[in-house]
C-alpha cells in the first residue's frame, strides 16, 4: 500500500437500497488521500432486520469483510460512516467482538438503542471519536423500536431522532428537522471527511507532545549555543482550505495570544515554503510577519514532518528565535540543529497521526 494513505474510510449502508450515497462519497474520500471502502451487502429488506437468524449473519459477515479490511490495506483502525441498519450492524460488531476497532466513526439514521455505551469504546480505546446525525423527522428508528419491542427481542431503538443518553467529550451531534436520508448531499459529505481527516491531539496525548515540543526546544538551542528561552518553537498543521494551522495553543511554546491565530498560506513565509517544497527552510531577520502584532524575529526555521518512507509532508515544527533576544547563527547551522531537533516531533507527531490525529 503506497505510503501516503494512511486512513481508510469505509462505509455501511441501510436497508432496501442501492447504497448511492456510498458511490458518492468514495471519490471525495480518495481526493482526501483516504482509502474509500464499501462495505455492501446487497438489497436487505426488512423483514431480514426483525429474524434473529438473517441479521446475526449479516453480523458475521460484517465481522469477515472487516478483517478483509484490514488485511487488504494494512490499516488496523479504519473510520466508517454507517446509515440506518448499518448502524446497529456496527454497533453489533463492537460489542460481539472486543478485538474489533474503528477510528472516527459517523452514523446517521440510527436505530441503535439510545442508551448504547459509545463512552465505554471510547475509553477502551476501541474508537477515537464518533459523530451522529441527528434528524427529528426521521420516522424509521421509531418504526424500528416499536416493531422490535412487539416482536421482541427488543434491539432497536430511536438514536437516530434522540441522540444518545450517555455524553463523553468525543461524541459530537448534529440535530437538524430533516427525515432518514436528506443527509446525503455533498457538503454534508464534505463536513464528514473533515471530522475523519482533520487533524487534531487527543487529551491523552497532548501532555507528551508538548513534552516531545521542549525537548525539541532544548536540543535546538543546544547546539546553537543559545539559552532555551530564547528560543521559540510551534507546531503547524495543513487544512483542506490551503493553509497551515497552529495545531493546538499548548504547542506553540513562547508564542504570545495574537500569533496564536496565525494562518500561513502554503508556499509562504518560511513554514509554508517548507510545507510546499518539502524541505527545511531558514530565514535571517525576516521581514514579513504572520500576523499584526508577532515580534521582530532574529531568526525563522520551518521544518517539514513527513509520514516515513517519503511520504506526504503531514505537518511543520517553526523554530524563531526573537530579535535582540539571541544571537543570529548561521542559516547552515539553523538547517541543521532543526533537522536534528525535529527527529523529537517528527516521530511522536506522525506516529499519533497514523493513530487518530
Amino acid at each position: 500500500m503506497p505510503t501516503q494513505y494512511r486512513r481508510v474510510v469505509a462505509s455501511l449502508h441501510g436497508i432496501r437500497t442501492a447504497a448511492k450515497w456510498c458511490a458518492e462519497l468514495a471519490p471525495l474520500t480518495a481526493m482526501r488521500k483516504a482509502i474509500p471502502y464499501l462495505l455492501n451487502y446487497g438489497w436487505f429488506g426488512a423483514l431480514g432486520m426483525y429474524i434473529p437468524a438473517i441479521r446475526n449473519a449479516r453480523v458475521r459477515w460484517l465481522r469477515h469483510e472487516y478483517d478483509l479490511m484490514v488485511q487488504r490495506t494494512g490499516i488496523r483502525k479504519p473510520s466508517i460512516v454507517a446509515h440506518s441498519f448499518g448502524t446497529w450492524l456496527l454497533g453489533e460488531l463492537l460489542n460481539r467482538y472486543t478485538d474489533v476497532s474503528f477510528d472516527k466513526v459517523i452514523l446517521s439514521g440510527s436505530v441503535l438503542p439510545p442508551d448504547f455505551d459509545w463512552p465505554r469504546l471510547i475509553e477502551s480505546g476501541r474508537i477515537t471519536a464518533l459523530h451522529v446525525e441527528v434528524a427529528t423527522k426521521d420516522p424509521w428508528p421509531v418504526i424500528a423500536d416499536l416493531v422490535s419491542w412487539v416482536l421482541r427481542p427488543h434491539v432497536f431503538g430511536r438514536s437516530g431522532v434522540t441522540g444518545f443518553a450517555k455524553k463523553h467529550p468525543r461524541v459530537t451531534e448534529n440535530e437538524q428537522h430533516i427525515s432518514h436520508s436528506d443527509m446525503f448531499y455533498q457538503t454534508r459529505y464534505e463536513m464528514w471527511l473533515d471530522f475523519i481527516t482533520k487533524p487534531e491531539v487527543l487529551s491523552e496525548d497532548l501532555q507528551p507532545m508538548v513534552t516531545v515540543l521542549w525537548r525539541a526546544r532544548k536540543e535546538f538551542a543546544r547546539r546553537l549555543g543559545l539559552q532555551r528561552q530564547s528560543v521559540r518553537v510551534a507546531l503547524f498543521v495543513p487544512s483542506r482550505d490551503g493553509n497551515l494551522y497552529i495545531l493546538h495553543p499548548e504547542l506553540a511554546l513562547g508564542l504570545n495570544d495574537a500569533e496564536l491565530g496565525a494562518v500561513i498560506p502554503a508556499g509562504e513565509l518560511s513554514t509554508g515554503r517548507a510545507f510546499k517544497d518539502n524541505k527545511i527552510v531558514a530565514e535571517l531577520k525576516p521581514r514579513s510577519k504572520a500576523v499584526e502584532g508577532a515580534p521582530a524575529l532574529s531568526f525563522v526555521v520551518g521544518v517539514p514532518l513527513r509520514i516515513p518512507g517519503g511520504g506526504d509532508v503531514v505537518g511543520v515544527m517553526t523554530l524563531d528565535g526573537v530579535d535582540g533576544r539571541s544571537s543570529i547563527p548561521a542559516i547552515n547551522q539553523l538547517r541543521i540543529a532543526a533537522a536534528a531537533a525535529s527527529e523529537h516531533v517528527r516521530n511522536a507527531y506522525v506516529n499519533n497521526r497514523s493513530n487518530g490525529i
